[in-house]
Order: C-alpha cells, then structure tokens, then sequence
C-alpha cells in the first residue's frame, strides 16, 4: 500500500493517511496482544520475533514527520519488553515452582 501510494499522493498525504492508520492500528494491537494468552513457551517466544520483525519493516518506511516514527517504535517496543518480561516472568515462575 505505501508503495502505491508514494507514487500517487505527496509525502505529506502519505503521512497524514498512515499517521492515521498507525494511530488506530497500535490502539487495537496493543488491546490485542495485552489479551493474547499464548499456553506455550514456543508461541509466546515466536510472538516476540514476530513483533520485532514487524518493527524492523515498519522502520523502513520513510516518513519525514518524527514524532511519527517515535509513536510507532514506542508503541512496538512497550508491547515488545512487555512480552518479554512475560515469558521470562513465566520461566522464573517455572523454575522456582520446579526446585521444591
């Protein structure tokens, strides 16, 4: 969609359009995988490549406005260190319960 758009619309449109986009998006993804109860270790840890990996795409995206940019790594990354804190929260949890 970006690259369509970048050849029809000016850089300032794209923004504003995807500003929008994102805006609406990260609230829903960040409903979404607070909610997200994964069983497995292998799911939650897949789950964090998988965000980071969306991260790593989105950052090649160009925008010109910064605080674009900002909202989408912070977003990412909040979700990101919270699922991480989660699994390894979840292997404390297992280690100790497993030592008595």
């Amino acid at each position: 969609m970006y690259k369509i758009l970048s050849n029809i619309l000016s850089q300032q449109s794209i923004e504003t359009v995807f500003g929008e986009i994102f805006r609406y998006s990260f609230s829903r993804f960040e409903d979404f995988f607070n909610n997200l109860n994964l069983q497995t270790k292998y799911g939650k840890k897949r789950m964090v490549v998988d965000l980071n990996y969306l991260q790593k795409k989105l950052q090649t995206l160009k925008f010109n406005n910064e605080e674009l940019v900002i909202m989408i790594n912070q977003k990412l990354s909040t979700i990101i260190k919270s699922k991480e804190l989660a699994i390894s929260g979840a292997a404390i949890t297992n280690n100790q319960g497993t030592e008595d």
